[in-house]
């Protein structure tokens, strides 16, 4: 199919009923921006031959079902600013870090593929990164401080997997917009830096972890003048919540605190 026509630049074949495999000649189109084969029933390993696509700016191969892990080649495609390779179920294996040399990528999308493993600290190296989301996979260990260090990030989404902790950095987590660490198995106290540093925070979602010991502390000085979500139910969280809302939080329109579970029940205390 794609054998002779080296002057593509634009493929999307997406929302059809497409199968087998992708064939290796898609190796010839050096001239390829936007490759886009979502939303079929493609099988198999991704080639290896798809790291030749070296002007290659958008890749979106979400749902389909690919097995076999991402391609090492994939570190080739040095222009990419945009991975979807989502509702893979069965492509599997951990974060490979030939990924993490990509320096243009912007958004980066392994949704639902059954990574496992841990979250390599070289995530750092995605410098201009705004866009992440690893939801619905068999993540674990602790999510790196490195990751918050990302100047750039805007939306992190990490929801339905299995980290145990996270490490807050002091540095640009103001940044981000969008935070969702919900449904892990993250046990540790709300850091105050969380609340502190996210001053452009729009939704934050801390539900369904085993989060421990007060709301969050007082003494901090807390301007979430943008924020709109908060969900930290199902957890484990006592003592007083400070309801700062005027104040601290002037556009919260959805608070849930529901189904914490220590005995000591949280109370709120007013304070305008």
């Amino acid at each position: 199919l794609f054998g002779n026509l080296l002057n593509l630049t634009f493929v999307n074949l997406s929302e059809n009923f497409l199968t087998g495999t992708i064939i290796r000649s898609i190796g010839n189109l050096t001239n390829l921006n936007e490759l886009n084969l979502s939303k079929n029933k493609f099988s198999g390993n991704i080639p290896e031959e798809i790291g030749k696509l070296t002007n290659l700016v958008q890749l979106n191969l979400n749902k389909n079902n690919f097995t076999g892990g991402i391609p090492e080649k994939i570190r080739n495609l040095e222009n990419l600013t945009s991975l979807n390779l989502n509702n893979n179920q069965f492509l599997g294996g951990k974060i490979p870090k030939d990924i993490l040399y990509l320096e243009k990528l912007e958004k980066l999308f392994l949704n639902n593929i059954g990574l496992t493993g841990t979250i390599p600290k070289e995530i750092e190296n995605l410098s201009v990164l705004q866009e992440l989301s690893l939801i619905y996979n068999a993540l674990t260990g602790t999510l790196p401080g490195e990751l918050f260090d990302l100047p750039e990030l805007r939306t992190l989404n990490l929801f339905s997997n299995f980290l145990e902790k996270v490490k807050f950095s002091l540095d640009s987590i103001s940044s981000l917009e969008y935070i969702n660490l919900g449904n892990n198995q993250i046990r540790s106290e709300i850091p105050p830096i969380l609340f502190k540093k996210l001053k452009n925070a729009r939704e934050i979602i801390l539900s369904g972890n085993n989060f421990i010991g007060p709301f969050f502390n007082m003494s901090e000085n807390i301007q979430l003048i943008k924020l709109e979500i908060l969900q930290v139910d199902n957890n484990c969280l006592s003592g007083t919540v400070p309801f700062l809302l005027p104040n601290a939080m002037p556009r919260l329109r959805y608070l849930n605190l529901s189904r914490n579970k220590q005995k000591k029940k949280l109370q709120l205390r007013y304070i305008s």
